[in-house]
């Protein structure tokens, strides 16, 4: 049975508009921050101490910059918050 080519909701970290998978990431300077899920409607939330993010954590509202190290990482739910992916740490 072929039910065809699919990919699975994922959510990405951006650093500087760059994509990025895995850390350490080393920069001299601040950095602006950006997530972004396939889910439609979906969530993000995120935390920047290394922690799994959860419920409880940061909701992500647009992009952000840092200045000083953190380990981030994020987790992208549904609309019905029926499946999640996430993405990090990168540090």
């Amino acid at each position: 049975m072929d039910i065809g080519a699919f990919e699975l909701p994922r959510v990405s970290i951006q650093l500087d508009g760059r994509y990025v998978v895995s850390g350490p990431v080393t920069n001299i300077d601040s950095v602006q921050v950006s997530f972004q899920t396939t889910f439609t409607n979906g969530s993000l939330l995120y935390t920047l101490d290394g922690s799994e993010p959860s419920s409880d954590s940061t909701l992500y509202a647009g992009p952000f910059t840092l200045t000083n190290s953190v380990t981030i990482r994020v987790i992208a739910y549904s609309a019905d918050f029926s499946q999640s992916s996430q993405a990090g740490p990168i540090q």
